[in-house]
């Protein structure tokens, strides 16, 4: 008596092109990795607002995670259009901060990130709502993990986020 077994392999890809087979159709980096220091004086929510994603294919986001988060959380995550140029990556206190004009296209045309799809060519803005626990705290940066085809992937941001009583030298 013969038995067949079938087993089903999931492949995550994050960083490795070559190992993935071509690469990552969404690039949220910025061209260098970087430090934000945000003076803070006691916890709170916050707006981020980071640099744009930009999809080399269709693809559809799966969620968005904080990497190395320390004394800080994601609250909520969202993908909003491109504000021409002035849109810009920072930190501002509240929810909405006021880096974000309530009025604008940013606030009014943001969409829950998870399920969000991007056409080829198409680039957003991540707008998120973290809630620091405590000062300091630092955020590493931001993944996004999303689905090109039947590859399953993850890109990171390159900004560090310090949330500080003071900053500078």
């Amino acid at each position: 008596m013969r038995r067949l077994i079938a087993t089903a392999v999931v492949v995550t890809c994050s960083g490795a092109a070559a190992a993935c087979g071509g690469p990552p159709a969404l690039d949220v980096g910025q061209g260098g990795e970087s430090t934000l220091c945000t003076s803070a004086s006691h916890p709170g929510d916050w707006t981020v607002a980071s640099h744009t994603a930009d999809a080399s294919t269709d693809l559809e986001v799966e969620e968005l995670e904080l990497v190395g988060a320390d004394g800080v959380r994601l609250e909520e995550s969202s993908l909003s259009t491109l504000d021409g140029p002035t849109t810009i990556s920072g930190t501002s206190p509240g929810w909405p901060g006021e880096l974000v004009d309530v009025d604008g296209p940013i606030w009014q045309d943001r969409r829950p990130a998870e399920g969000e799809t991007m056409a080829k060519g198409e680039s957003r803005v991540l707008v998120l709502r973290v809630v620091v626990e405590e000062v300091p705290a630092t955020l590493e940066g931001i993944r996004v993990h999303y689905r090109s085809g039947w590859r399953s992937r993850a890109a990171d941001t390159s900004m560090r986020i310090e949330w500080r009583e003071t900053c500078g030298p």
